[in-house]
């Protein structure tokens, strides 16, 4: 699947934050970053209403906060990253992009090794 330089960027904005989540609790809860028309990439903190709350909720929730974004056009791509586990010992990301004008899924396989996140090639 091609992707375009701002959703490659937007991705690599977030290795970051998986790796740190990735590294202290092997796993993590689905979060979202937005970039904005100045290709500035920031975290999403969604207003969170239960405790502990679902992965679906949180995805909902996100991919929400993402649209209302977009529609105040001053950002152009959200992305969120869903942990997975795509059989019994190999881990990955969905990376689920979303603009005013598109949605892709890209899924990216990742190994922890000696304590470093290792991202396998799509």
């Amino acid at each position: 699947m091609e992707i375009s330089s701002k959703e490659k960027f937007i991705i690599e904005e977030s290795y970051p934050y998986l790796e740190a989540f990735l590294l202290e609790d092997d796993s993590f809860y689905p979060f979202a970053m937005i970039l904005t028309n100045k290709m500035i990439a920031r975290p999403i903190d969604p207003d969170i209403q239960e405790e502990f709350p679902s992965s679906e909720y949180l995805i909902d929730l996100l991919e929400y906060q993402i649209r209302q974004r977009l529609y105040e056009e001053q950002y152009i791509l959200g992305v969120i990253c869903i942990d997975l586990l795509f059989d019994s010992n190999q881990n990955g990301v969905e990376f689920r992009l979303i603009s005013s004008s598109s949605e892709k899924k890209l899924y990216l396989k990742y190994t922890i090794e000696d304590n470093k996140v290792q991202w396998m090639k799509p």
